[in-house]
């Protein structure tokens, strides 16, 4: 590909990055599945990278980071998920942008003051039977706690208790709590070998040591359920107005307080929801998900794709068909940040996207931004949104 071709390539390339909102979905999908037009970015990347090796290493990062979010989101779209190319394109369109628009320019929209918004990471607080707090990381040591029982904080594993032998008598059985903050996120295995793994703003309460009868702990928040089977002793979990019981089983439940509804999500097994304030329970079947109104106590459920629900414990943002409002909580769960709407109409916008977890706020607020529809700015740990 030589002469004028090429020269079309380099500006659509440029007019893509500076004009993402007037271009058309199925135009660039196409455009980018070209191999050939790889070639020809990763041939100017490495120009560019042999004569200025400096500018290079300075640019590389931030240009990154623009670019990444620049061909990945959209309101009601998926084309970015079909880019088979993806990683290739970013590393040479990251340098190609920075020869066509200059070092100088800003991305429009967000702007960011001198306040550091990271990321959620591996944290949580253990509150003990007798009321000590102790404080867990990624980092592997014993937690001093029930004398019979052995408590490990793992660093890949999270929170481990030891197997223990059934309590018979309610009154020695003695309850944790792991409270898991704001830009937070842990697991812990119960020792009757049940997998949990808490969301950001979640809290579990449960048993050191279950008794003979049923296993209960109580939630608040969301968390993923991997219920170890044992058919004398079903599993419940505790809610806002409604229960959740199975015997053996792996689901989702999200129960934050600042929301009206609860949701189970079920990916294997059966659970039987309940509404207290109704009486009325569902069995749900996997592939289904369970939604309790928490101020009338009605339940329904519905099929859906179980991965759009799953997918933070594996650190992914899933997004579909999810409302502005929707994705702000999560956000705001996630980097720690107050979010405020110039414009409440714009709450009710939907959006689709699917991306990383520990990505910086901007590149989330750079995919929405490309909607055309909303602009974001950051004011310290406040995030606007407006039109």
């Amino acid at each position: 590909m030589i002469g004028e071709e090429e020269d079309n390539v380099l500006e659509f390339s440029n007019h893509l990055l500076n004009h993402r909102a007037t271009c058309d979905d199925e135009e660039v999908s196409a455009w980018l599945s070209d191999e050939e037009h790889v070639r020809v970015i990763d041939r100017s990347a490495l120009v560019n990278r042999v004569l200025d090796p400096r500018h290079f290493s300075e640019w590389k990062e931030p240009e990154w980071q623009r670019l990444y979010a620049r061909v990945g989101w959209g309101r009601r779209r998926w084309w970015w998920r079909r880019l088979p190319v993806a990683a290739s394109v970013l590393v040479g369109l990251s340098l190609l942008f920075l020869l066509l628009r200059g070092e100088g320019d800003r991305a429009p929209g967000v702007w960011i003051e001198e306040v550091e918004i990271v990321p959620g990471e591996y944290k949580a607080e253990l509150v003990l039977a007798g009321g000590e707090v102790v404080s867990l990381a990624r980092e592997s040591r014993e937690i001093r706690g029930d004398a019979s029982l052995r408590v490990h904080n793992d660093s890949a594993r999270g929170l481990v208790y030891g197997k223990a032998e059934r309590r018979d008598t309610a009154s020695l059985i003695h309850y944790n709590t792991l409270k898991v903050p704001a830009g937070g996120f842990f697991p812990v295995e119960l020792s009757d070998g049940t997998k949990i793994w808490l969301n950001a703003s979640s809290e579990l309460r449960y048993p050191v040591v279950f008794g003979e009868g049923e296993r209960v702990v109580t939630l608040s928040g969301e968390a993923y359920f991997e219920v170890k089977e044992d058919a004398g002793r079903p599993f419940t979990v505790q809610l806002r107005r409604s229960r959740v019981t199975v015997l053996g089983t792996t689901f989702n439940i999200n129960a934050y307080e600042d929301a009206g509804q609860v949701y189970t999500t079920l990916v294997e097994g059966s659970v039987s929801f309940l509404s207290e304030a109704t009486g009325e329970h569902l069995v749900l079947t996997p592939g289904t998900r369970g939604t309790l109104e928490v101020a009338s106590g009605a339940l329904s459920a519905r099929a859906v794709e179980t991965e759009v629900y799953t997918a933070w414990k594996e650190g992914i943002f899933y997004f579909k068909e999810m409302t502005l409002e929707e994705i702000m909580r999560v956000l705001s769960r996630w980097y720690q940040v107050e979010v405020l709407y110039e414009s409440q109409r714009l709450k009710h916008e939907r959006y689709n996207g699917k991306m990383p977890m520990y990505s910086g706020i901007e590149d989330v607020l750079r995919k929405i931004e490309l909607s055309g529809s909303v602009r974001c700015r950051i004011e310290g740990r406040r995030l606007v949104i407006f039109e």
